[in-house]
């Protein structure tokens, strides 16, 4: 689904969540009843049922459309953008062997083939199996590297990371042991000198990193 213009605009999707299964299993006329089936949007990170009944309505555009947002926040060109196909009896796939694993698969009893034109080789795997064993792309690893990156830079850059960090300092001031009060002060300072200076575009962190300055200067004189 899209909505907005040509240049810019927000997309997401209904998908039919029953799906998963071949036509054998419950009859072709059954299978083909789409609109019988469960339904969900999946809009970001928010994800909610959807009513198949809507699909004219919501995914065939609008002879009206602007393209544009209105003052009001209503969106205008909402419809399908790219509609995806299930085969109703599925086929094998075809899944290239790398050179250097082609003895280990026939020593498995796996049939492999040489395509000539294409210099490879490739075995034909049932469509449901053709994911078992299988190994992560180098872009599927480069994407769940930026994925963890990003949501350790967002968690350790959160205001709540920070008032947890003073709040531990706050009550380092009030207890009796030394070791325990320097210890904590030292978290405070790596913290306030190592991360902070790194995010002080946020005013809300600035704030806390004055408090915590204040509260690592009064640690000193102790």
């Amino acid at each position: 689904m899209h909505s907005g213009a040509a240049s810019f605009g927000h997309y997401w999707s209904y998908i039919n969540t029953n799906r998963g299964y071949d036509a054998e299993e419950t009859g072709e006329a059954n299978w083909r009843k789409t609109e019988k089936d469960p339904w969900m949007e999946f809009n970001d990170s928010s994800v909610s049922d959807w009513d198949f009944k809507n699909l004219a309505k919501e995914c065939h555009g609008n002879e009206n459309s602007t393209g544009f947002f209105s003052a009001g926040g209503d969106t205008y060109g909402t419809s399908g953008y790219m509609l995806f196909y299930e085969r109703f009896k599925k086929k094998d796939l075809k899944m290239v062997v790398p050179k250097d694993e082609v003895d280990q698969e026939k020593e498995n009893n796996v049939d492999v083939k040489f395509d000539e034109v294409k210099d490879e080789y490739y075995k034909m795997v049932k469509y449901r199996d053709s994911a078992k064993g299988a190994k992560a792309s180098r872009f599927y690893k480069q994407v769940y590297a930026d994925n963890n990156k990003f949501d350790f830079e967002k968690d350790i850059y959160s205001k709540e990371f920070f008032e947890f960090i003073l709040s531990i300092i706050q009550s380092a001031i009030t207890i009796d042991d030394e070791d325990a009060k320097f210890n904590a002060m030292m978290v405070g300072k790596k913290v306030a000198f190592e991360v902070l200076a790194r995010c002080l575009q946020n005013s809300g962190i600035v704030a806390l990193a004055t408090a915590m300055t204040d509260l690592l200067k009064s640690s000193e004189e102790l």
